[in-house]
């Protein structure tokens, strides 16, 4: 019985519009009650033989409160709500008329009808309908005192009991309908309420979805990255890490989580091959102080011994608007091959620094030996052929112009020959020293250029290593070389300074300059030989320059003393 029913009692729901359900549900009440009491009537006038009242309208009014109901059911909801409590008023009207008045029972009646109206009709509607039951209360009491009816309401109607019963439906009427607008308020406030929080759900599902879309590609991402990745949390355990931080450090990552903060310790080691203290590990300062460390070199001893080098990187990740992190991300990468190449191409520059050296040394050697057989061989014969041009003149009686040439040609090839032995190997630099042979070279390059050269400083005591000596005595001769053909310079000074552990040569002249050093690299291959010169034996040399401003040679040679027996030797 009750699953027959269920249909029949079932309220369409509308879920775009909660005030129309609501009112769907209190019209399906209403009219539910309405046939109830219609139903009840017709029991009555069957059964217990009521007369007065025909049982053709009860049935009518039966019926037509069910076609409403079906009305109410094919969507004119509106139009059931405005039908149905007109019907029960004149269900009403026809008991007063056809009963002559039923007393408290049509009373009681009317405020049904009034609070049906108030419940399912508008504002207007409404004030409308309760307008006509009060006229009809006043109509109906007219006709009883006036005596058109013959039985009355009550035996003390009169008109202040009629307008009594006026005041009191009108206060159902506008009770009802101010309970009925605070509960289409509340729904429809509610309903506004379900929308922005239907809103804000959709919102948060495809920010959800946004959210697992950009985890799979976060996560995509780390698992192809050629860096290793491991996040940790503030106690420094291991929350995330990517396969090729699995690679890059040898181990499983259940091991790697295993370990934590610990991960590589105690076989880490610097790039000069002390121990690297777990104090000053990246991860470990970020965790302590928040600060991100980049570019952290550090190498992990493998259980073979190899060196395993890493660059590690540690950030410490901060939420929105928080002083403190939250984690702390890691990442490095293997460049132990970078490491080697280094320490091969460090080796190689060594081994060519060395060559280098080794070929200063031949040259200086090879020029020492050219100037001690050019002096020893030629030297003697030029001298010997002009003291015999001399002799010669003095037993010649007359004036030869061919012997006077001979003479100045002699003279001449004598001093290209002095010149040659004095640039292959400064006669002064072995006996009298640097700043002696620097001051004799400057006055021949005053002498042939017109430039205003100055020489001043101090012999190093003790002197230096016979290498370092030349080495700083060929990077001022081609220093002077370059003023002459390209400064335009007018004065140039040479300076020789010496201090504990450290010799300093300055070579400035006043002459146009230029802009930066890589000018004066690409001028020519002489800038490279003073370069090549100096750090052959440990020099580090220096040019400073500004275009109008001149340029400076600066060379800073340690202060080592030369060897005992080359000291003898000189």
């Amino acid at each position: 019985m009750a699953a027959s029913l269920r249909p029949f009692l079932a309220v369409p729901d509308d879920p775009e519009d909660a005030e129309r359900s609501a009112q769907a549900r209190l019209f399906n009440v209403v009219a539910l009650a309405a046939l109830a009491a219609l139903g009840a009537a017709v029991v009555s006038q069957l059964f217990f033989g009521q007369t007065g009242i025909p049982l053709a309208m009860t049935l009518a009014a039966l019926a037509l409160t069910a076609a409403l109901m079906a009305v109410a059911r094919l969507g004119a909801l509106r139009l059931a709500c405005a039908l149905l409590p007109p019907l029960m008023l004149a269900a009403c009207i026809a008991v007063i008329l056809a009963r002559d008045g039923l007393h408290d029972n049509v009373m009681a009646a009317i405020g049904a009808v009034l609070v049906m109206g108030g419940v399912l009709l508008q504002r207007r509607a409404l004030a409308v309908f309760t307008a006509a039951v009060i006229l009809m209360i006043f109509a109906v009491a007219y006709a009883e005192i006036a005596g058109i009816l013959h039985t009355r309401f009550s035996g003390f109607t009169d008109w202040r009991h009629t307008v009594g019963l006026a005041l009191f439906l009108l206060f159902i009427a506008v009770t009802v309908r101010a309970l009925m607008d605070s509960m289409i308020a509340s729904l429809r406030e509610a309903q506004h309420r379900r929308a922005a929080l239907a809103a804000s759900y959709a919102r948060l599902e495809a920010q959800t979805a946004a959210l697992r879309e950009s985890e799979a590609r976060f996560a995509k991402a780390i698992e192809t990255m050629a860096e290793g990745l491991v996040l940790l949390d503030m106690d420094g355990n291991v929350r995330l890490c990517n396969h090729a931080a699995e690679r890059i450090l040898g181990l499983p990552a259940a091991e790697i989580m295993r370990l934590g903060l610990t991960i590589g310790r105690p076989g880490a080691v610097r790039t000069d091959g002390s121990r690297f203290p777990p104090e000053d590990w990246p991860v470990g300062i970020t965790l302590r102080t928040g600060q991100s460390r980049t570019g952290v070199v550090m190498g992990l001893v493998r259980d073979s011994g190899s060196i395993h080098w890493l660059s590690v990187n540690s950030t410490a990740l901060f939420a929105d608007d928080s002083p403190k992190p939250y984690a702390v991300l890691t990442t490095f990468f293997d460049i132990s091959g970078l490491k080697r190449a280094e320490q091969a191409l460090r080796a190689h520059a060594e081994q060519l620094r060395h060559l280098s050296h080794r070929l200063f040394e031949v040259e200086e050697n090879e020029r020492r030996r050219l100037a001690r057989e050019l002096h020893d061989r030629i030297g003697a014969n030029l001298t010997a052929l002009s003291l015999n041009l001399r002799l010669v003149r003095g037993e010649w009686e007359k004036t030869s112009t061919r012997l006077d040439d001979s003479e100045k040609l002699l003279d001449s090839t004598a001093q290209l020959v002095r010149d040659v032995l004095t640039d292959m190997r400064p006669p002064g630099l072995d006996e009298l020293g640097l700043l002696a042979a620097l001051r004799e070279h400057a006055e021949q390059v005053a002498q042939r250029s017109g430039l205003a050269l100055q020489v001043h400083g101090a012999e190093p005591r003790p002197r230096l290593p016979a290498a370092t000596e030349i080495a700083l005595f060929r990077v001022a001769q081609e220093a002077l070389t370059n003023i002459v053909k390209h400064a335009r310079a007018s004065a140039v000074s040479i300076a020789l300074r010496a201090e504990p552990g450290l010799v300093t040569l300055t070579v400035a002249d006043d002459g146009a300059g230029f802009d930066g050093e890589a000018p004066a690299i690409a001028a020519g291959m002489g800038m490279a030989s003073m370069r090549e010169r100096a750090e052959a034996v440990g020099a580090r040399p220096r040019i400073e320059s500004a275009r109008g401003r001149g340029t400076r040679v600066i060379v800073e040679a340690p202060h080592v003393a030369a060897p005992q027996p080359a000291a003898a030797h000189a």
